[in-house]
């Protein structure tokens, strides 16, 4: 498309552009939002095509958008704006009516949520996000103890002698370990391969919350293990305010590295829609089971007359 030219065009596609990972998709979905080129998104009802029954939706891509849509996109739901059809052919059983089209195009024309189930108005930077890296730095004390020397004694680079300087450094900090042991034993006249020197920081290792965040003998970061998890972040949000927010509450002490975070590009169109259901109320389950254990003792009181 060539911007000093207007140009519009509308195209029918099932939801796998949507969100599709694979190279090709998200750079063309990618270009798309950096491009600003689309204008909005219309889900339509299923069954609206003979072959096939699954979702469809109608991307309207604008090469010069009307100022006011610059930089944002406009999602529609018209998965329910349908009308059957007398006579079904095949797959297709549905069709979108005069009033059900003219919904679409009001909404469209409104451009704002004015019926929050059938138009959102969104950034791109929204469908923009970055795969950004979440851990949690372990705390290690160091302890001496039996097991500690019973996991090392298989290796070949380790002595006897290397008991007494482990038992010497109970207790002091665990990440001057690699200094701490390798200076022991090298006053006793023993060797201290790097090997062994991981080997002895991984034995004596003793998980300590009061204990300062644990580090290599590279000085990188000691992840807890088992611990760590990607967080999808919109580039329209701040990364310290999301993760204030929806990380640090539930796995206080998290970190991050925005630096090793992967970018890409998805339109969750049902996600967007979704509107959480009420629970039911505690009064009104417990009704239920009420008259349902009725409803069964009643059963087997018939059984047992019968």
């Amino acid at each position: 498309m060539r911007r000093e030219h207007r140009g519009r065009a509308a195209v029918v596609s099932n939801q796998s552009p949507l969100f599709n990972s694979d190279n090709g998709p998200n750079s063309i979905r990618q270009w798309l939002l950096e491009e600003d080129l689309i204008d909005a998104i219309i889900a339509l009802p299923t069954s609206m095509f003979y072959g096939t029954g699954i979702a469809t939706y109608v991307w309207i891509l604008d090469a010069n958008k009307d100022p006011e849509r610059e930089g944002k996109i406009q999602l529609i739901d018209g998965s329910d704006q349908w009308d059957s059809l007398r006579k079904p052919m095949g797959e297709k059983r549905r069709g979108v009516g005069k009033d059900h089209r003219d919904n679409l195009l009001e909404a469209y024309k409104a451009f704002e949520y004015a019926d929050p189930a059938i138009s959102r108005v969104m950034a791109r930077e929204d469908f923009m996000f970055r795969d950004v890296p979440v851990y949690k730095q372990a705390r290690f004390a160091t302890r001496f103890s039996d097991e500690a020397v019973e996991v090392l004694r298989g290796r070949r680079d380790f002595a006897e002698g290397h008991i007494a300087v482990m038992r010497s450094l109970d207790g002091t900090a665990w990440n001057d370990l690699p200094r701490t042991f390798s200076a022991g034993a090298r006053a006793t006249g023993l060797k201290a391969p790097l090997g062994l020197v991981d080997a002895v920081m991984k034995a004596m290792a003793d998980p300590d919350a009061s204990a300062p965040l644990a580090v290599d003998r590279k000085g990188k970061p000691v992840i807890v293990p088992g611990w760590k998890l990607t967080e999808r972040v919109p580039l329209s949000e701040d990364l310290d305010d999301h993760m204030a927010r929806e990380v640090l509450p539930y796995a206080p002490g998290a970190q991050w590295d925005e630096s090793k975070a992967k970018h890409g590009t998805d339109i969750p169109f049902t996600r967007v829609f979704y509107v959480p259901e009420e629970p039911r109320t505690l009064s009104e389950i417990d009704s239920d089971v009420e008259r349902l254990m009725g409803e069964l003792a009643a059963a087997f009181k018939t059984v047992s007359n019968e």
